[in-house]
Order: C-alpha cells, then sequence, then structure tokens
C-alpha cells in the first residue's frame, strides 16, 4: 500500500519507490513524505497516480519549531497512525520530529546527502530517525564522485544512486535481520545546523558563484560522445596510411548522446548494444538497434536500472546469450 504527502515526484524518488514496490512476497504499508519546495526546480515530475495506480493521498503540513525542527500536526500524525504504517520513507532531508517518529512500526526512514568537497564525493546516508530529537540509526550508505557540473545535479545523481537502499533494508527485514533498526542511534547525526549571518552570506555567494561558473561552462561546453562502424578487417588499422571511412550513428536529441558500443552479429547484419546517456535524467540505461547500412536504426531500451548502466559486453554459447 501507497501512501503519498505529494502528487508528484522526480525520478530518483520514484526509482526509490519503485524498487521498494517490487519486492514482493510480503506487503508493506509504505508513506512517502515529498517535500514540494524539493520539485520546483524538477523539470519533468513524475505523476505517481500514472506510474503506480491507485495512490492514498495524506495530508503533510509542516512547521518549523524555535530549535530548527519540522513537526507535522497533530492532526495529520493521529490520521496516518490509522494506516498501520509499517515505515514512512522521508524525501525532504529536513530534521523531522515529534510524534510521528514513533508511529510507523519500522520508523522514519530519510535521506541525509553531504558533500565532502576536498575529495569532491557526494555520500547519501538513509538513516531511521529517532527520540531524542536530532539522533538517528545510520541504515545504509553509497558514495559517489560529485561532479561539479551544478549542485542540483549532484543532488539528482547522489539520490539516484541511493535510491536501493530502502529496498536493500526491508529485504534484510524480510529475511529475519532487524538488528539494523536497533543498533546504537547517533545523538548528532539530524541536529539542525546554526549558520551565523556571515556564512550564511557566504555560503550564498559561493553558491551563486559555483552555480554561475556551471552555467558558464555548460554554455560553452557539454560533454558527448557518439558511435560509429567501419567496414572492414579490424587488422586494416594496423596499416599506417589506413583512413577508415567511418558510418557515424545519427543524432539522438539535444541532450543525450551514444557511447560504449558492442556488436553482436544476427542472421541480418548487425544488433548493436550501446549506453544511451540522457542529461535530463543525468543516467544512462542500455539499448540495442538493429544496424544496417544506409538505414536510420531504431534504437529500444534493454536495461534502465535505478543507476547508470555502461559498456554492455555480451557472451554467448550455442543457444544462450549473456
Amino acid at each position: 500500500m501507497l501512501c503519498v504527502g505529494s502528487p508528484t515526484v522526480d525520478f530518483p524518488q520514484a526509482a526509490a519507490i519503485r524498487e521498494m514496490l517490487a519486492l514482493g512476497g510480503t506487503e508493506f504499508t509504505i508513506v512517502v513524505i515529498v517535500s514540494a519546495d524539493s520539485l520546483q526546480l524538477v523539470s519533468r515530475p513524475i505523476d505517481l497516480k500514472a506510474e503506480f495506480g491507485p495512490v492514498l493521498d495524506v495530508s503533510c503540513s509542516f512547521r518549523r519549531d524555535v530549535a530548527g525542527y519540522w513537526r507535522l500536526l497533530s492532526s495529520e500524525v493521529e490520521s496516518m497512525a490509522l494506516n498501520r504504517l509499517d515505515l514512512l520513507l522521508d524525501f525532504t532531508g529536513k530534521p523531522l520530529a515529534g510524534d510521528i517518529l514513533d508511529v510507523p512500526v519500522h520508523g522514519v526512514w530519510s535521506f541525509l546527502h553531504r558533500e565532502d568537497r576536498q575529495r569532491s564525493i557526494s555520500i547519501v546516508t538513509l538513516a531511521k530517525l529517532c527520540n531524542p530529537f536530532g539522533s538517528a540509526i545510520p541504515l545504509a550508505s553509497c558514495t559517489l564522485h560529485a561532479d561539479p557540473e551544478s549542485a542540483q545535479n549532484r543532488h539528482r545523481a547522489a539520490m539516484l544512486a541511493a535510491a536501493y537502499l530502502p529496498a536493500q533494508i526491508c529485504k534484510a527485514l524480510r529475511n529475519g535481520r532487524p538488528d539494523c533498526l536497533t543498533a546504537a542511534a547517533r545523538p548528532d547525526l539530524l541536529v539542525p545546523s546554526r549558520k551565523s549571518r556571515w556564512k550564511q552570506v557566504f555560503d550564498i555567494l559561493e553558491l551563486g558563484l559555483t552555480w554561475g561558473r556551471a552555467q558558464l561552462a555548460s554554455l560553452l561546453f557539454m560533454e558527448t560522445w557518439n558511435i560509429g562502424i567501419v567496414q572492414a578487417p579490424i587488422h586494416r588499422f594496423l596499416e599506417p596510411g589506413f583512413r577508415p571511412d567511418i558510418n557515424w550513428a545519427p543524432p539522438i536529441g539535444p541532450r543525450k548522446f551514444l557511447a560504449d558500443p558492442f556488436a553482436v552479429p544476427t542472421e541480418k547484419g548487425v544488433e548493436l548494444f550501446v549506453e544511451e546517456f540522457d542529461y535530463d535524467r543525468y543516467q544512462g540505461y542500455i539499448c540495442s538497434a538493429e544496424w544496417l547500412p544506409g538505414q536510420q536504426p531504431e534504437w529500444k531500451t534493454r536495461i534502465d536500472r535505478v543507476s547508470t548502466c555502461r559498456t554492455p559486453i555480451l557472451s554467448s554459447t550455442p543457444g544462450n546469450a549473456m
């Protein structure tokens, strides 16, 4: 059962929900809380009802207390408790507090994202929020390279990479290993930060400069790849004067590119497997098409996971292909 506090989500959030609902074998009642302001910059929000079918809407109104914690209204907490929640999945990134933390059987799970700029890495931790306020139990985490393009893309890529974490913990629960939810809580994992006004001004200026550099770089430069076929034996490349005639693949869109081809012989010619990268999703996935000279290839998606898939390599035996 899926209950949501927002009619739309972005792609990483939808990927996390999809992974949870695909577990099978056990029923979970999940409430997903999505902050409305987190969707303001999403170019292509995903409608939950169109993606997942009937979805029960729940009311989620936050207020911030003097200590900097965010709380749901008491009436809304009581309404959620009537659904007998197994867990609550929080995408707000805000320090939640109050009675809501004790309502779900398995607690409130929140994604905590931070960056280590010195090492150029992003770290996302899935944590179970606890009382007293600010304490949390780290459940699982993932680390990835922090792309310098923009803060929004770094956050999006990090959340997409962490989309499998809630399903991973649910699998542990289903397999009779609930110890991860009862570990000792860290008292300082989610304490609201208190920045001085000068620090706030400096952070805003630094964010503006970073954004400006990223926008200028995106106007002047954008990494792109392409693939091509050379109709010649491979040993021709050993000839010093060989200048191959390359049949390049047509462009597939202004914010997409093809890379990492792998050719598989077929009865008609060649089936070409590639990585197709989509800048709007900031993710790659595996596609293939029948490659015929002089004809436009029709690319079909073969593998599309919650994280980037690249470099397809096929190994075949009689009657089988992997």
